[in-house]
């Protein structure tokens, strides 16, 4: 009796023994499973429409004839804008009345650098969509223009969707063949500019109104890794610039790929400048980092941007 019953108690203490064995070993192999699925990189693909446009200054058009009030066309604007669903823009010759009219009809919209750097700050002006960037950091850098100087503002942007931080750089260079070494200094800056934003390893965006054709482009790219959504090269000391390159550029660098370029003056655009609204679709393919370490980067990242 006692032999039996001791030869149950072994058997039962075997057979546990063999049950926890053996979920132990399926637990640790299906973790190791899922800890290798997650290890794995798996990359998400975020698009945007970025575009750049020269609203054409209320300074231009104060006398009777020729173009309409500047409030008024940049009624205009605001709405060639919110219809062609742009997500990111620069723009350029913006007037006080034309900003006040362009914040009030662009809903959904957030500007920098709005008033923020004074008169002299309003004609360079970036806007995004709310419910696809959020503004991390901003700044501005004084480089020369028409016999003057002026801020040309920059931003660093988080994509709401992906949580990639991009930086977004708006220009507008002296005009005239006679200031041509005004544009020299100009892009020397900005240059300058790019290459520190690069060092942060963050996709850089850079549109405006260059005034320039050829020239810009070749000295951009030689000095930056730049390249312009149009096409054109910089390969071993030469420059291929893009056919029929015009004076207002869309350029960018990083892990980034444009499409559906286009010199756009349809709806609106043709009534509100002498200028085409240039735009392009970005494509960006981001590493997505595993969820339960998104979360903790989230909230690490949002007392960072807290601080800012």
């Amino acid at each position: 009796m006692l032999a039996s019953s001791a030869a149950r108690h072994h058997h039962r203490h075997h057979a546990a023994h063999h049950t926890a064995h053996h979920a132990g070993h399926h637990t640790a192999h299906h973790a190791g499973r899922h800890h290798h699925r997650h290890r794995q990189p798996r990359h998400v693909t975020t698009q945007f429409k970025l575009a750049t446009f020269n609203v054409l200054g209320s300074q231009h058009t104060l006398r009777p004839g020729g173009w309409g009030p500047g409030y008024v066309r940049a009624k205009v604007t605001a709405r060639s804008i919110r219809r062609r669903k742009i997500d990111l823009i620069g723009l350029q010759e913006v007037q006080a009345d034309q900003l006040r009219v362009l914040r009030r009809d662009m809903r959904g919209y957030r500007f920098w650098p709005g008033t923020g750097l004074g008169e002299s700050g309003i004609p360079l002006q970036i806007a995004w969509r709310t419910w696809k960037f959020k503004r991390v950091q901003s700044g501005w850098v004084r480089t020369p223009f028409d016999h003057h100087h002026r801020p040309t503002p920059w931003v660093k942007l988080r994509d709401l969707h992906t949580g990639r931080m991009v930086y977004v750089v708006d220009i507008h260079n002296s005009p005239g063949p006679r200031q041509q070494r005004s544009r020299y200094a100009a892009t020397g800056k900005q240059i300058r500019l790019v290459r520190q934003l690069r060092s942060h390893h963050r996709p850089v965006f850079v549109v405006g109104d260059m005034n320039e054709k050829r020239g810009f482009f070749c000295r951009f790219t030689g000095k930056t890794d730049l390249w312009a959504a149009n096409g054109g090269s910089y390969r071993r000391g030469r420059c291929h610039a893009p056919a029929h390159s015009r004076i207002d550029w869309i350029m960018g660098s990083g892990p980034v790929t444009f499409s559906h370029y286009r010199h756009d003056n349809g709806f609106g655009v043709r009534f509100s400048s002498d200028h085409d609204l240039v735009r392009a679709r970005v494509t960006m393919r981001v590493l997505r980092r595993p969820h339960h370490h998104r979360r903790h980067h989230g909230r690490q990242h949002g007392t960072r941007h807290h601080r800012h």
